[in-house]
């Protein structure tokens, strides 16, 4: 390979990295394929553990994140159970709401459990794949009953 077809492939590798930045703030649907590998928890599993809150579900089922409470039992920290990582990024998955990225965990303790139909966790290999690198941690897709209502 000659310099200047490595420096097209740099820049071509470069650009797509962009556009997949760019794009990673948006929240695609989950693929059907056969690739897409995820833990789902069902509302029959949330209704078997005995949680409240989608915070507690994720306590007492989450295969991908650790929680984390302040002394007075809020949600202070969701994250990776693969460890921290070496360089500094974003350590703490992703939660998305049907679609809608969440800002604050906290939240998580005033979305009754019986108001969910199931939780998706991604990996972080799959998560960065349909989410952008932004996903590195691990992504949890939150799928509410009252969506499919509508």
């Amino acid at each position: 390979m000659t310099v200047a077809q490595c420096r097209t492939a740099l820049l071509l590798a470069l650009l797509i990295l962009e556009f997949a930045c760019r794009t990673g703030g948006t929240a695609p649907a989950a693929p059907a394929n056969q690739a897409y590998h995820a833990h789902v928890i069902t509302s029959d599993d949330i209704a078997r553990c005995g949680a409240t809150d989608v915070w507690e579900v994720l306590k007492r089922l989450s295969t991908t994140a650790r929680t984390t409470e302040a002394y007075d039992g809020q949600p202070k920290r969701l994250e990776s159970k693969r460890g921290h990582t070496s360089l500094y990024l974003q350590d703490d998955p992703t939660v998305y709401i049907d679609g809608v990225p969440l800002d604050d965990i906290r939240q998580l303790r005033q979305i009754g459990a019986s108001d969910v139909d199931s939780i998706e966790e991604m990996g972080s290999v799959e998560a960065t794949a349909y989410y952008g690198t932004n996903s590195n941690a691990g992504v949890i897709l939150i799928h509410s009953r009252s969506k499919g209502a509508g």
